[in-house]
């Protein structure tokens, strides 16, 4: 046995040794954030709610304080006769009335969000008060956008449809900020549009509601139903995307419950003139009418 200090089991030094041990390790691992609750996504009409939980252990908390991208806009110092402070910063606004912190946690509410001057990383960061001075801190990234409250709606669609009809329909999304981005689908098929997204309408300075027009020919009708769908999304904002879909029938010309006089009025009806087909059917129509002058005109004079 090479040798050494030996100290008997359970003697009274072992056990001061455990204790300081046990007590190393709890200031070691006391001192530190244990929970940090901030959404990753706030919509600009509701309030931004802050909260920082935290385990000083032995120490003294001598300072809390909160950051957005780096600059402090709250401090909360318990010894102090005035223990919060608020500083400006862009984009942040403490609703004082709503706040609370002490030994434990904080939590902070926000108002007067801003798209783009509030959304950003929120830091939450404790110190203690003299000699350890030691700090803990985490941050999390928050982004401030208006998704809308309700799917888009499609307006325009007929019942039914037959082979040569012209499908025209209007999608139109809910208010958002940013302003939402549509996509046409038919039966899961991506759709181009036949004109840009136009925006309509504004709630307020900020929420803008979109709008887009779909116009096809339907040259399918082997099958009974043809699916007409509108997604409604944001870019950059994480949020599954709002999703409307409208099931109409297909109908056959050969069918025995199409009427002659049903094929004619579709025909002839407004919606077959579309951008996609009127172009080729008036330069027919002008080239008749020359034909016919051309052919009359000597027969008359």
């Amino acid at each position: 046995m090479s040798p050494g200090l030996y100290w008997p089991k359970g003697s009274a030094i072992e056990v001061v040794l455990i204790v300081l041990m046990l007590n190393y390790v709890t200031e070691i691992t006391g001192f530190r954030l244990t929970n940090m609750t901030v959404p990753d996504l706030v919509d600009p009409r509701e309030n931004l709610e802050l909260g920082c939980y935290f385990d000083i252990g032995n120490e003294e908390l001598y300072a809390l304080k909160w950051y957005k991208d780096g600059n402090e806009f709250f401090r909360y110092m318990p010894q102090e006769d005035r223990k919060m402070r608020y500083f400006p910063v862009f984009g942040v606004f403490v609703d004082d009335q709503k706040s609370s912190c002490d030994n434990s946690h904080c939590k902070l509410t926000l108002k007067k969000l801003s798209r783009e001057e509030s959304s950003g990383s929120y830091r939450c960061e404790i110190s203690s008060e003299a000699p350890s001075f030691r700090l803990a801190s985490d941050t999390h990234n928050v982004i401030v956008a208006a998704v809308p409250r309700e799917n888009p709606k499609i307006e325009g669609l007929e019942s039914y449809y037959s082979e040569g009809d012209i499908l025209s329909a209007n999608c139109t999304s809910d208010f958002g900020d940013p302003a939402p981005t549509l996509r046409w689908y038919v039966d899961d098929e991506p759709i181009i549009p036949v004109s840009r997204p136009t925006y309509i309408s504004r709630a307020s300075d900020i929420l803008v509601a979109q709008s887009i027009l779909l116009e096809m020919m339907v040259a399918n009708v082997s099958k009974a139903t043809l699916n007409i769908a509108c997604d409604s999304s944001i870019i950059g904002v994480p949020f599954a995307p709002q999703h409307t879909m409208v099931v109409v029938a297909l109908r056959s010309t050969k069918d025995p419950g199409v009427s002659h006089n049903e094929i004619l009025q579709r025909w002839y009806s407004p919606y077959f003139y579309s951008s996609a087909i009127l172009p080729s059917l008036s330069h027919q129509l002008v080239l008749s009418i020359i034909l016919v002058v051309v052919v009359r005109w000597p027969l008359e004079h």
